[in-house]
């Protein structure tokens, strides 16, 4: 075997039609080595040889471009999963922290004389400050709103804005867009 494809062998983890490609010109390549190849042969091998690597070219540049979209898309996704990590511990401190103000209201007037001498319970009340009131919720996601987020087009949409990532876009669309079929059967 020759030792310049002994490489081919360590090649199991690329798409199969990047080894098949090169296991071709490796034999193509083989052939016009041979002592016995004549010269209309060996041209006809050297244009195939010449096809092959071409096609191997373009099958290498696709697979670099669906590489590098995947690779974006995922480092996109691995944003969304940070911030929505982010927002559940928010959240959760919140939750934690959270402490409901008590009001007691009591009626100390002596001069209503009760037919019992027991005072009458007090009226407890929750208080709620602004800042303890959820946030709202939006998208199938149900989580607060963060990013790059999208409108439903459907003006009786129950949920009504969508986060970029959830419904799986990563630029607003032309035009109308509704978050499902049944959204765009009522518009």
């Amino acid at each position: 075997m020759d030792v310049r494809y002994s490489f081919l062998n360590t090649l199991e983890h690329y798409p199969c039609e990047l080894i098949r490609g090169l296991w071709t010109l490796q034999s193509l390549d083989l052939q016009r080595t041979d002592a016995g190849v004549s010269h209309e042969r060996d041209r006809w091998l050297a244009m195939h040889m010449q096809s092959q690597s071409e096609l191997l070219e373009r099958l290498a540049d696709e697979q670099i471009r669906a590489l590098k979209s995947h690779r974006s898309q995922l480092i996109e996704l691995q944003g969304v999963r940070k911030r929505c990590e982010a927002a559940r511990r928010r959240q959760r401190r919140q939750m934690q922290h959270k402490t409901d103000k008590l009001t007691i209201k009591l009626s100390l007037n002596s001069s209503k004389k009760s037919k019992r001498n027991v005072a009458e319970a007090p009226k407890v009340q929750n208080v709620k400050s602004a800042e303890e009131e959820p946030e709202q919720t939006y998208c199938f996601c149900n989580n607060v709103s963060y990013g790059a987020m999208i409108a439903c087009d459907n003006e009786l949409c129950p949920r009504e804005w969508f986060h970029y990532g959830c419904v799986g876009i990563t630029k607003p669309p032309k035009g109308k867009w509704y978050c499902s079929a049944e959204c765009r059967k009522q518009a």
